[in-house]
């Protein structure tokens, strides 16, 4: 089987269950450090139009961006030899923002 890769410019439903149903989320902590790792990993890659958290899953629904609405893939640090160099260019220490809720346009 080969690798799942997913495609620029395309919508995903993404979501996650607890092994046996069992809550994945034990505190508010639990949430707000998921929405911490969500805000570094995820947001610099994909566009969130949707989330939900429970306490024995999640759901997403993102569109991946395009590779020119990702900054630093074509940053001078992107074809870097040194890991760590990359690694920083690719996964910021700090986010540069707060995740916040997208304000309803209607």
């Amino acid at each position: 089987m080969g690798k799942l890769l997913l495609e620029h410019g395309k919508f995903y439903h993404i979501y996650n269950r607890g092994n046996n149903y069992e809550n994945i989320f034990l505190t508010k902590e639990h949430y707000e450090h998921f929405l911490y790792l969500y805000e570094i990993y995820i947001d610099p890659v994909a566009e969130t139009y949707a989330w939900c958290l429970m306490k024995n899953h999640f759901h997403l629904l993102t569109r991946i961006k395009e590779e020119w609405e990702i900054g630093y893939l074509n940053s001078a640090n992107a074809n870097h030899e040194d890991k760590a160099v990359k690694w920083k260019t690719y996964f910021p220490v700090k986010p540069d923002k707060n995740f916040t809720k997208k304000p309803n346009p209607h």
